[in-house]
């Protein structure tokens, strides 16, 4: 059948854009904690604040040292806290919403130029964008002391957790579609 050998043709680019998108994602995801970092410490230096990025990796099984590598954490630490009224929501907010902006704008930038020949980027920047944003919705909402600590991270990991595997099934439907479309049927 037509579509059956349509497939096969597609076959082995298709593998090779999720293998794309993972890489994409990632660089995009481990750039995107580093750029939250920063823009936590710079809105708490704007503050009239102080303070340093501390990046963590652990180390101690195998399973926890896999886990760092792909998914490190940091944090900006404060050593002289801004007498600023609601210094610590600014300074949540600023981090998720300035890399999340960051990575929309870089969407934006990525589809008005090349976004058929790079689908790959083109969903993998968004998802980063939206998961930045979400994240920084509730690490605001700790911040206030609104939520807990453990509610937060529960909240952060559900988000990674959904975001990763719904945007490649989005990727590799979309670049299915492309590429049959520009795949000659026999």
């Amino acid at each position: 059948m037509n579509d059956e050998h349509n497939f096969e043709s597609v076959a082995f680019p298709l593998i090779l854009s999720i293998f794309k998108y993972l890489v994409i994602f990632h660089i995009s995801f481990l750039t995107a904690i580093t750029l939250h970092e920063f823009m936590h410490l710079f809105m708490l230096k704007f503050l009239g604040g102080d303070g340093y990025i501390v990046f963590y990796f652990d180390f101690s099984s195998p399973c926890s040292t896999l886990e760092s590598l792909l998914f490190p954490g940091g944090k900006c630490v404060s050593t002289e806290i801004p007498a600023t009224p609601y210094a610590d929501i600014y300074i949540s907010l600023m981090g998720g919403l300035g890399s999340g902006i960051a990575y929309l704008i870089l969407t934006l930038l990525i589809g008005r130029a090349c976004k058929e020949k790079s689908i790959e980027a083109y969903i993998a920047l968004p998802t980063v964008s939206l998961a930045q944003l979400s994240y920084t919705f509730f690490e605001t909402l700790y911040a206030a002391e609104i939520i807990t600590k453990q509610l937060f991270i529960r909240a952060a990991d559900l988000i990674n957790g959904i975001s990763l595997p719904a945007s490649l099934l989005i990727t590799i439907y979309a670049k299915y579609k492309l590429l049959k479309k520009l795949t000659p049927k026999p």
